[in-house]
């Protein structure tokens, strides 16, 4: 099923990475509920960026359907499955640069994400199992910490004093702090839950400051405990308060709970916290009941709650940013995922922005805001059009793709042979085409990586059934 893209005049789109599809065990792409192929990403991804006095850092994720270097089973077939490599892309001073790998290319990568810090340092987290792995870029070489950490959904912050705070649901939906200094881990328990998400954000001296979220057991409210509905399986039907938590931990000691939205009757996992020490802490939130995106921030004695989307819908991905001289900005993608969204706020008059839409929905798979050096508003979104990590900005910003469309040759009505790579190109993109009028028509159909200095051509095989198509090999290169 096509996608019909619309973007805001007012905002411009720069991509910044591609991926292939996820394969079923038969080679064919996996198809949503809509037709849609699902895109080959980490589980528990999410598009995460930071714009800071360093420039544009973004976490970019690489793909391939082999290890590096090839494998091959008993009888001379490569070795087939999902693997992922991390890096970070930078744009400073007008320039897009792209870091030595910060992972190597493997599989059971989970949750990547950069980490809240305190400073200007980047540092990337994330999880192998119940490993979490939390790489900080330091020159001349990264450094690494790997911690045994349990979780369903976690979230990670570095304090001004380099402490490690670690925010985990485990598997059975409880909430824990984890921190570590010292090379000594101690753990605290916050909630018994049921949670269903928690973010944190780095604080002053050893602290960190926690948003997470409980919710019932009881999805039927009956009383009883249902098909599904025991989720830690101890025999007890937990009706949990639906309700959404802020709390400070200072090293190991939590703060009192604050209840930021009390009694919400459905769950509410969609919502991103924010601190410095000149403005205090702020949480933006879909309410699930209101159907609404809310903005909360902490005064001395109560939290104060304003409604800042003004179309009532599910929303989702909600992401939050702050500056002294703009003011705050949230993004939110609606429950349909085909709307991406901004809301500003200035001089305390909120404005609401449509970003970009598509006329099919589950389209956009998250998104995250920051400010730029100059105020200036950039949304980063996962989607599934071609290229799956895009920036919108209202100033456009340099191209990152560095790309040069290839000759392909047609051995057979049905058999594609892709060009060999050019020097330095790192990864080759097949893509199809019924009109060559159109320069937006093109499709991805197949990628491959390219590992060093490469001579190996490929044959892939198309239109099997269907109309007849154009076809290109499209490169890319650092």
């Amino acid at each position: 099923m096509g996608l019909t893209h619309f973007a805001s005049a007012a905002w411009q789109k720069t991509p910044i990475a591609t991926t292939g599809y996820q394969l079923s065990e038969d080679g064919f792409p996996i198809l949503d509920d809509f037709g849609d192929p699902l895109p080959a990403l980490p589980s528990g991804y999410e598009p995460t960026f930071v714009w800071n006095s360093n420039g544009l850092e973004i976490l970019k994720v690489d793909y391939s359907d082999q290890p590096d270097p090839p494998e091959y089973n008993d009888i001379g077939f490569p070795v087939l499955g999902e693997y992922y490599q991390l890096s970070l892309v930078s744009l400073d001073t007008g320039i897009w640069s792209n870091t030595a790998p910060v992972t190597d290319l493997s599989e059971g990568i989970e949750a990547p994400s950069l980490v809240s810090r305190h400073d200007t340092a980047v540092t990337v987290a994330h999880w192998t199992g119940d490993l979490l792995h939390i790489d900080t870029l330091v020159s001349p070489a990264n450094t690494r910490t790997t911690l045994p950490i349990p979780k369903r959904v976690g979230s990670v912050a570095v304090d001004a004093n380099e402490g490690l705070h670690v925010l985990a649901v485990n598997p059975d939906y409880e909430l824990w702090h984890y921190y570590y200094a010292d090379e000594n881990l101690t753990l605290t328990k916050l909630s018994d839950g049921p949670v269903c998400h928690v973010v944190a954000v780095a604080g002053e001296g050893d602290d960190c400051h926690v948003a997470y979220s409980t919710f019932s057991e009881d999805v039927n409210l009956n009383g009883e405990i249902d098909t599904g509905e025991d989720l830690n399986a101890n025999g007890v039907l937990d009706e949990t308060p639906m309700q959404l938590i802020y709390q400070s931990v200072d090293t190991t000691t939590p703060s009192s709970i604050e209840l930021v939205d009390d009694d919400t009757l459905l769950k509410l996992c969609a919502f991103d916290i924010y601190f410095s020490s000149a403005h205090g802490v702020k949480l933006a939130y879909s309410d699930p009941v209101g159907n609404a995106v809310r903005f909360s921030e902490r005064g001395v004695s109560a939290w104060s709650t304003v409604k800042v989307s003004t179309i009532a819908g599910m929303f989702e991905s909600v992401a939050l940013d702050f500056d002294p001289a703009a003011g705050v900005a949230i993004t939110y993608i609606n429950a349909a995922q085909n709307r991406l969204y901004v809301a500003e706020e200035s001089g305390g008059i909120w404005s609401e922005t449509l970003i970009a839409q598509v006329t099919t929905g589950d389209y956009f798979a998250g998104a995250d805001v920051a400010f730029d050096s100059d105020g200036q508003v950039a949304v980063l979104t996962a989607e599934k059009d071609r290229f799956y990590l895009n920036v919108y900005t209202r100033s456009a910003l340099p191209d990152f793709l560095s790309t040069l469309a290839r000759p392909i040759e047609i051995r057979s009505a049905f058999i594609i042979t892709w060009p060999t790579p050019s020097e330095g190109a790192t990864k080759q993109i097949l893509q199809s085409s019924m009109n060559l009028s159109d320069s937006d028509s093109w499709e991805f159909v197949a990628q491959r990586s390219v590992f060093g200095s490469s001579n190996e051509t490929m044959e892939t095989t198309v239109e099997m059934e269907g109309p007849s198509k154009f076809y290109r090999v499209v490169e890319q290169s650092d």
